[in-house]
């Protein structure tokens, strides 16, 4: 179960976002070390490029945010994701239910696509952003590198099936999509 919040002013952002029957679980161990949950999901366009992620997906009957805006809410130490939609006040829709308008993190306010979509500003792949996990695990990194920083662990191998074409690369692993978009949510 999600640990936040979501509300939400106007129609129901359920009737907008990507929706999936079910999901894979993190391992109950890191569950429960966890401060958020967040869902990893990504939509690439008829051309299979990544340049949009959903920030809410609904699975079941529950909203859950994606990594990112989770991340965002858990450093921010808010308690609660908003959602404005059509409907909510100050929003024109003229009776229709034409999607979500942005979602609020505290102060942070991120427009998105009318399924509730964050439209990426992506910038090169750079290899000073990674830690190979080998060096995590033999003790050869200098933990001065990761110190009052976001880290996302994620896989790079290509057996992995986790790589996507992004606007400036054509290959980069989907974990790096999540930090990107949280580098841009900060910005």
């Amino acid at each position: 179960r999600y640990r936040g919040s979501i509300s939400f002013a106007g129609d129901d952002p359920q009737m907008f976002v990507h929706r999936y029957a079910g999901g894979i679980e993190s391992l109950p161990i890191l569950t429960k070390a966890a401060r958020g949950i967040g869902a990893v999901n990504w939509v690439p366009s008829e051309d299979q490029i990544v340049r949009r992620i959903p920030l809410l997906i609904a699975i079941g009957d529950s909203l859950y945010p994606s990594l990112a805006l989770e991340a965002l809410r858990v450093d921010t130490e808010q308690s609660t994701i908003f959602v404005k939609s059509s409907g909510g006040s100050g929003i024109n829709a003229f009776g229709k239910k034409t999607g979500i308008e942005y979602v609020r993190v505290g102060q942070t306010i991120l427009p998105s696509t009318d399924r509730g979509e964050l439209w990426l500003k992506f910038s090169p792949s750079d290899a000073r952003r990674t830690i190979s996990a080998s060096r995590i695990l033999d003790g050869t990194f200098n933990p001065e590198d990761i110190k009052a920083r976001h880290i996302f662990v994620g896989a790079t191998a290509t057996g992995l099936l986790d790589l996507r074409a992004t606007p400036l690369e054509p290959s980069i692993p989907g974990v790096e999509i999540e930090a990107q978009a949280l580098e841009q949510m900060l910005s």
